[in-house]
């Protein structure tokens, strides 16, 4: 059985003028039912969530689709943990 094959080069990878990485092309996320910690949710504690629980949440994939341009240039990260430019955790990204 023959394989489709896949090039992982460089080419959708670039340096910014400040030397950040920039990932031209990636899949972020995907419609799925994915587990959250009830503190990585946002408005966790007016929902009435624990924050250490294990939540399952369904990603949609209308919400995804309009999410995605919001997330053109932002850092990926390991783990989720709010970043901000004045705080920003290289050991994690």
């Amino acid at each position: 059985m023959l394989f489709p094959s896949m090039a992982f080069d460089q080419s959708v990878r670039v340096k910014s003028p400040e030397g950040h990485l920039r990932i031209t092309q990636c899949v972020l996320s995907s419609a799925c039912v994915c587990p959250y910690y009830g503190r990585e949710i946002p408005g966790w504690r007016e929902l009435g969530l624990e924050p250490e629980t294990i939540y399952q949440l369904y990603r949609d994939p209308t919400a995804l689709a309009q999410a995605a341009d919001t997330m053109r240039g932002k850092p990926v990260l390991f783990t989720h943990q709010p970043v901000s430019a004045g705080d920003h955790p290289t050991e994690i990204t």
